[in-house]
């Protein structure tokens, strides 16, 4: 029974009792060692009738009805015949002493429900301890119900789910190296472990909707190992961007040295034209201020065509 059913059953003996004191208590005189005195005395008259009937009704509407929200399921046993029957939500009639009524909850849940998630310490594959904090959001298969009742019954799943996690974590933990799950494999091995638990769990009705690494502990000489990877990948970064730098330059070099192979060529082949090309490079070479040139010939520049 829920909270619903309690309510109605208790609401029920409420206004029995009032009844009873309030219409079938009677002040009476009575002889007492030779005295009269005044005592009550309980006698059923008609005005309790009423009252009795409606906390019969309530107490009966208690025991034979069930309520539940439209994200549980009620799964009802039959101990007759033996049958369960599965409904989501509403209200659900059952007949007391046949029918036993277990609600479940339909909503995703996380364990641990406490704001510190739990630790699971092992060895990595390489042999380093490594200390991981998880935090597991699961929920109920609903197609699975029944199976789930009969195993485990409607209760705290908290204990299977703890013990599974512990066990499949090392199993997994022990495939990856320790700088890997410190580093690039943590969403990897999470969905490992994920994997893992619901083919385990397959079977008992429960479905694990996310594994979450929430830190990653390690002993003071891991930090120092890791310390030391980032180091040297620094360092192996900067000599590869050195090199690329260096790769460039001689590219660069290499081009500008084509360059110039092809304008000397152009040139020799202009000059074996016309020898006087030469004096042409001179003057092209000359400062834009020089506007006299002295020389012994009548034509200083004089390209012949051929």
């Amino acid at each position: 029974m829920n909270a619903y059913n309690y309510f109605i059953i208790l609401i029920s003996i409420i206004i029995l009792i009032y009844s009873i004191f309030k219409h079938s208590s009677q002040e009476i005189l009575v002889e007492k060692g030779g005295e009269i005195i005044t005592t009550s005395k309980f006698t059923f008259t008609k005005k309790t009738i009423p009252p009795i009937l409606i906390s019969i009704i309530l107490f009966i509407l208690g025991l034979t009805f069930r309520f539940a929200s439209s994200q549980n399921y009620l799964l009802v046993y039959n101990s007759i015949t033996g049958s369960y029957y599965l409904y989501k939500g509403g209200i659900n009639f059952n007949v007391p002493f046949i029918n036993e009524v277990s609600i479940y909850d339909g909503k995703i849940k996380v364990f641990p429900n406490s704001q510190k998630p739990f630790t699971i310490w092992s060895s990595s594959a390489d042999g380093i301890q490594i200390g991981l904090d998880l935090r597991i959001w699961y929920s109920i298969d609903t197609s699975n119900i029944i199976n789930l009742h009969k195993l485990l019954g409607n209760s705290n799943y908290s204990q299977i789910i703890e013990s599974e996690t512990k066990s499949i974590t090392k199993i997994e933990l022990s495939k990856y190296q320790a700088a890997e799950i410190w580093t690039t494999a943590k969403k990897e091995f999470s969905e490992n472990i994920r994997n893992a638990l619901n083919e385990k769990f397959r079977n008992y009705g429960i479905y694990i909707n996310s594994v979450s690494i929430e830190e990653v502990k390690a002993t003071p000489e891991f930090l120092k190992t890791i310390e030391e990877i980032a180091i040297s990948k620094q360092k192996a970064e900067k000599l590869k961007y050195e090199i690329q730098s260096e790769e460039l330059e001689a590219q660069k070099r290499k081009i500008q040295a084509q360059s110039k192979a092809q304008e000397i060529e152009i040139i020799a082949k202009a000059l074996s034209q016309n020898p006087k090309y030469i004096d042409y490079l001179y003057v092209d070479k000359l400062s834009d201020k020089v506007q006299v040139i002295i020389s012994d010939k009548p034509n200083f520049i004089n390209l012949e065509k051929k």
